[in-house]
């Protein structure tokens, strides 16, 4: 069953209240659910530890910047030279903790459930500084020139703790569809089920940057070890078929819920619950913030086989990168009336135009005025791109 059905099924049948439409709003807080170790839920035995959600972040309370629909992972591009003196005056302000104080991702990173957020608000947000600041927790020091693949490696990280929370939520709402009654919801608040829920996120993210990024392994493992409750237990579940015994456990947490009165055997299979979930099927947003927008390629949508990218400190005149397919970069255009390649770039075939010309219709706007941030010593005023049959005014 695809995600896209399972979203449908929660928030049609199961959600009942009125969807949350602003991501600055935190999950609702729900005392009667809360208070499961009345209702019977917690007399299996269970010696692991209790803990609450991790706390709204500011960041994404009141975030001081722009939050940004990207597409999937791959497509955030941090300046790691000038990224430093920022993280440095955000350290010392105490908008980011100590570096050499261990941080639990969901203090960068977080995910807004479905089962409580509309479609366009519910997903994974990445903080973007977050991101740098990982980058910086894995390497021991802050990143600087020569660092991107630090920075990659931590948003690896970051967005795949968070989509193991997605994973989490799509096994309740299986649950849901057989129970025809509301799981993910009390489940959400099951302080014995969530240092368990984080545990499996951090290690499937210390197990997917092992197989990308292995020699960043060693130092995320360290950092990670000295996380708070839940977070620091990943090391029990690094090879696969403890990996697959913490799902086991993670479902029985969640069908605890299915049936509030009965005490399950602590064998119960639970493993079909966990169903392959898509992670690029997962709304994925970046918070940047202002200090730091200049410094950040900015992720615009791929579309008809074509994205536009616009580098941080890149050369004048001001330009755009376009990509065709994504991923493959095919010239450089000046943003600028009328559009034309950069000296030495080659020129956009009559068919190539047309597909531009259509992605600037939806991201035209957004996109100058990522250019504006990044040429901030050059005045520029909104191309006037005009079309005749569909094809850009080039000449």
């Amino acid at each position: 069953m695809a995600l896209r059905d399972l979203v449908t099924f929660a928030q049609e049948h199961i959600s009942r209240q009125e969807l949350i439409a602003d991501h600055r709003l935190g999950p609702p807080r729900l005392p009667h659910l809360e208070r499961s170790a009345e209702n019977g839920l917690h007399m299996e035995r269970d010696n692991g530890p209790t803990g609450e959600r991790p706390p709204y972040p500011d960041w994404l309370r009141e975030p001081a910047g722009d939050v940004i629909r990207v597409d999937g992972l791959g497509n955030l591009e941090i300046d790691d030279e000038a990224i430093t003196s920022v993280m440095v005056a955000e350290i010392l302000g105490g908008g980011l903790p100590d570096l050499y104080k261990s941080t639990c991702a969901d203090a960068l990173a977080y995910y807004l459930p479905y089962h409580f957020y509309r479609d366009g608000v519910w997903g994974i947000y990445l903080r973007a500084l977050g991101v740098a600041y990982w980058a910086s927790a894995i390497k021991g020091e802050l990143v600087g020139p020569g660092d991107s693949i630090l920075v990659q490696a931590a948003e690896h990280v970051l967005f795949n703790h968070e989509a193991y929370h997605c994973q989490v939520e799509a096994a309740a709402t299986r649950a849901e569809i057989v129970a025809g009654r509301a799981v993910y919801r009390p489940y959400f608040y099951d302080s014995r089920a969530i240092p368990h829920e984080e545990a499996l996120a951090n290690a499937q993210a210390y197990r997917r940057l092992a197989r990308a990024f292995s020699s960043h392994a060693g130092p995320l493992r360290k950092w990670m070890s000295k996380q708070g409750i839940g977070y620091s237990d990943f090391h029990k579940y690094v090879n696969a078929r403890e990996f697959s015994k913490g799902q086991q456990k993670c479902g029985r947490h969640i069908l605890r819920h299915v049936s509030p009165s009965r005490l399950l055997p602590t064998q119960t299979p639970a493993d079909f619950l966990f169903g392959r979930v898509s992670v690029k099927a997962i709304p994925t947003f970046v918070v940047v913030e202002k200090a730091i927008a200049r410094y950040v390629l900015r992720p615009f949508p791929k579309h008809n086989g074509v994205v536009v990218k616009a580098h941080a400190r890149d050369h004048p005149p001001p330009h755009i990168h376009i990509e065709m397919p994504p991923g493959t970069q095919i010239t450089k255009y000046i943003w600028d009336e009328p559009l034309r390649p950069v000296p030495g770039q080659r020129e956009l075939s009559s068919r190539e135009e047309k597909r531009l010309a259509n992605y600037l219709d939806r991201f035209g706007i957004a996109i100058h005025e990522d250019v504006c941030k990044k040429y901030p010593q050059h005045t520029m005023q909104m191309p006037a791109f005009l079309k005749q049959s569909g094809v850009l005014r080039t000449r």
